[in-house]
């Protein structure tokens, strides 16, 4: 191959990582992340909710949609296929999961968005933090809507995990047990007493979402909830009441569109 072709390859790899031209959902051509029928289901998806059993206590979880379907293909496809360039839709769901939380009385005004970490392997597998970067672009979203909302990533895995695929619930969960810490000095000064939002991509059983509001409430913070892109039907297993708000937290405001 010449000198020409290659540099024609090359440019053609660096064209379909900027712009794909299919829909990280359905793989139709388009000339967006997402075509105009898998953005619309993402957006227009009923939220999911749930009550989960954490060392911290029972805490709410919020997903924006279900994990099925064109959101499980394009959830995959940011995560295991590159495809950053879905990063904005689907960081508006998970916007959109928060303020569901903040209807329900909990998002305080201010609060720590952090997420559950990903292990070094799969960071550098992928060259990115797929969570964190949903993260961060949502806590930016919530500060145009009126949040106090920092994104900061507080959690390092203090171990080897196994994958959780397939496994039962039992045993994600004794995967899990003690997997995660907030190891910096400065971070558990910042965490001691303020409010705090979990933030993953996908809550299955609850049990990586269990560990983090135990690691967290360990290292001094206040878990309100847990928010997520998606969430498996077992989430929806019926709606989150509204709370009286923690004597800590500050008057939620009445939530702005995020745009």
């Amino acid at each position: 191959m010449g000198l020409a072709s290659v540099a024609l390859v090359l440019a053609r790899a660096g064209l379909d990582l900027v712009a794909p031209g299919r829909c990280a959902g359905c793989g139709h051509p388009t000339p967006a992340p997402l075509c105009a029928s898998c953005a619309a289901r993402l957006r227009g998806a009923e939220p999911l909710t749930r009550l989960i059993v954490t060392p911290a206590g029972v805490l709410p979880v919020f997903a924006a949609a279900p994990y099925d379907g064109c959101v499980r293909a394009a959830l995959l496809a940011y995560k295991e296929r590159g495809r950053r360039d879905a990063r904005a839709d689907l960081s508006s769901a998970l916007t959109r999961a928060a303020l569901t939380a903040a209807t329900a009385g909990f998002l305080p005004a201010s609060a720590l968005v952090t997420p559950v970490p990903s292990t070094g392997a799969a960071v550098r597998g992928r060259g990115y933090d797929a969570v964190g970067l949903l993260a961060r672009a949502a806590a930016r979203d919530l500060r145009r809507a009126g949040y106090g909302a920092l994104a900061v990533p507080l959690l390092r895995h203090t171990r080897e995990v196994a994958d959780q695929a397939g496994l039962s619930v039992a045993r994600r969960r004794a995967n899990l047990v003690g997997a995660l810490t907030v190891p910096r000095p400065r971070d558990r000064d910042r965490l001691r007493g303020r409010a705090v939002v979990v933030v993953d991509d996908i809550v299955t059983s609850g049990a990586t979402a269990a560990e983090a509001c135990r690691a967290l409430t360990q290292a001094g913070g206040i878990v309100t909830a847990v928010i997520a892109v998606a969430g498996t039907p077992r989430l929806n297993t019926g709606r989150v009441n509204n709370r009286r708000r923690h004597s800590t937290e500050r008057t939620v405001p009445t939530p702005a569109s995020s745009g």
